[in-house]
């Protein structure tokens, strides 16, 4: 018995060194710890702390605005939002998608549907939610803010909505040009993105004061465009009633002023709006004025005897013969005229008739090397322009008398209506070819100006004899009988021509489908603007006189008794202008 007491008391010290050595060693392995931390381990654990409390933050260029010709925006940047999810932290997908979705309007099942579907960690909501949103989603993110957040964005805006939106184009979801001027200026436009380093909150936004620029962004330079918005508006409204009225399939305007080729208005119907571009079939999204190439018809006809009468092939008092139909080769050339034709008739009469028949003599007696030369110093074979997604057409290998005779009235040969109207500019403005111009400068975000002059393609036809063409024309508008009657303006004088043509698919002509336009020029005694309408697809009995021309007419008047627009004479209508290289 008196041994117990000892026993246990030398196992409980023992017991008590053994945790006192325990505690020690645990105490000198924290030391230990500590000191290679903190010596020999510093810079691992400073950066593994910098890359948790520190972010790289992209800072995006502002995109440039383009404007029309007096500065009325058309496209441009405003702030915006991000509004980004983390799927596998989200802890009520169905509350967090209704709730989104009614400040965002997003359907709440699509968004919610697109969560339970990622297989990400990361997942954007919306990358360009209007900025004014913030406040509102900012609720949502308290609720869970290890899974919803924010970040700083821009969105493209288009403040005139559709308007010009087949010119201008769009943007994509990344801010990059897709169609149009936003995209063959992207490089332009787009500027550089910069960085920065700093810290986010729990929403993901930046906090402000600790954040540290490494490269700064350089905004994009800014377009200043040809366009008039109010001439643009006045082409939309009357084209956009036109097509409906007459029931084509699609239809185009361009109106150029013939001085210096700055195209004032481009527009096509149907068309749509540059911010809700996945709404259309992505056809719509092509500029029908400069890529569609269509047989111009009879519009071709002053074109081809302006260039007969400079080289001498023909002359303005010469009688031409048509008795309804000639024999070229093995193929019949017909006239529109029933009961006979149009009998004799001289150049001009084979005009304001637009005499397929009179003018077939004509294309003969120039022949094809003549009519190849001229198609190809107007740029036909060309891009009528760069600047924009634009189309053209070889002349056809086989270039016979039947060729002869039927480019001569506009078939066989394909353009684009950017290419008519360019033609009778150099009609209007002395026989000179002016490229067509959209962008008049670009100015950077410094304030550097890049000017884009006028340039001059080549001098087509002497003045004397485009001067002599034009008052033709006249008569084709002016008097009554004149095929484009219907293009006539009161108070202002009309030169023009209308164009009637079968629909060609696949290198068949479709029955009973055409396509109809009219090509104008507007005063004139003094030219200034040209102008062309195209219909497509206009039916069985359509004319370009009687359905193109009106339309002609319509944004003509609304041009000159509307908006005022001068149509006085230039003082120098060229001058200025640059040559092509």
């Amino acid at each position: 018995m008196a041994t117990e007491g000892p026993a246990i008391w030398h196992g409980s010290a023992q017991r008590t060194r053994l945790v006192r050595m325990g505690l020690f060693l645990c105490l000198a392995f924290i030391i230990t710890r500590l000191i290679w931390i903190q010596g020999f381990q510093h810079e691992y654990y400073k950066k593994r702390s910098h890359d948790i409390t520190q972010d790289t933050i992209d800072l995006a260029a502002r995109r440039g605005t383009i404007t029309d010709r007096l500065g009325r925006e058309l496209a441009v940047d405003r702030p915006a939002i991000a509004v980004y999810v983390h799927p596998p932290r989200l802890q009520d997908v169905h509350r967090t998608a209704e709730s989104l979705g009614e400040i965002l309007g997003i359907p709440a099942d699509s968004i919610e549907r697109r969560i339970r579907q990622c297989s990400e960690s990361f997942m954007y909501v919306d990358r360009q939610a209007d900025a004014t949103l913030k406040p509102r989603i900012l609720e949502v993110v308290k609720k869970e803010p290890q899974a919803i957040g924010i970040q700083p964005a821009v969105r493209r805006v288009y403040p005139k909505g559709a308007l010009a939106a087949d010119l201008l184009g769009f943007t994509g979801i990344d801010h990059n040009g897709l169609s149009g001027l936003e995209a063959s200026f992207e490089e332009r436009l787009h500027g550089k993105d910069g960085v920065a380093e700093g810290e986010r909150d729990v929403t993901g936004w930046p906090i402000p004061h600790r954040t540290t620029t490494l490269t700064p962004p350089q905004d994009g330079a800014s377009l200043r465009l040809t366009l008039d918005v109010r001439v643009q508006e006045a082409c939309e409204r009357e084209l956009a009633e036109g097509v409906e009225a007459v029931g084509a399939e699609a239809g185009c305007v361009i109106v150029m002023d013939v001085r210096n080729g700055d195209v004032l208005a481009a527009c096509d119907y149907p068309t749509y709006n540059p911010s809700d571009y996945l709404s259309v079939p992505e056809e719509v999204w092509t500029p029908r004025f400069s890529f569609w190439t269509y047989e111009p018809g009879s519009t071709m006809k002053p074109l081809v005897a302006a260039m007969a009468l400079a080289e001498g092939y023909v002359t303005a008092s010469q009688s031409f013969y048509c008795g309804g139909s000639m024999p070229v080769g093995v193929w019949e050339v017909g006239c529109h005229q029933p009961s006979g034709g149009h009998g004799w008739q001289d150049l001009a009469g084979v005009l304001k008739y637009s005499c397929n028949v009179g003018v077939a003599q004509v294309g003969l007696a120039a022949g094809r090397d003549a009519l190849t030369r001229l198609f190809e110093r107007l740029h036909f074979t060309k891009l009528a322009t760069r600047e924009i997604t634009a189309q053209c057409h070889p002349l056809p290998e086989t270039r016979d008398s039947a060729w002869c005779a039927t480019a001569s009235f506009g078939q066989g040969v394909s353009i684009t209506p950017l290419h008519l109207v360019s033609a009778y500019a150099a009609l209007a403005n002395g026989g000179t070819l002016m490229r067509p111009r959209f962008v008049a400068a670009a100015v950077d975000a410094q304030g550097r100006t890049k000017e884009f002059p006028p340039t001059v393609l080549g001098q087509i036809y002497p003045k004397h004899v485009a001067d002599q063409i034009v008052s033709m024309l006249t008569h084709v508008v002016e008097d009554e009988d004149g095929t484009g009657y219907r293009a006539k303006v009161p108070g202002c004088t009309v030169a023009g021509k209308t164009g009637t043509a079968q629909v060609v698919a696949n290198g068949v002509y479709l029955p009973d489908t055409y396509v109809v336009s009219f090509a104008g020029i507007f005063p004139a005694e003094a030219p200034r603007y040209a102008a062309v309408v195209v219909l497509d697809k206009a039916g069985a009995d359509a004319y370009g006189g009687t359905l193109a021309a009106p339309i002609f007419r319509d944004i003509a008047q609304s041009l000159i008794t509307d908006l005022n627009l001068p149509v006085e004479k230039p003082d120098k209508p060229i001058e200025e202008a640059t040559s092509a290289e």
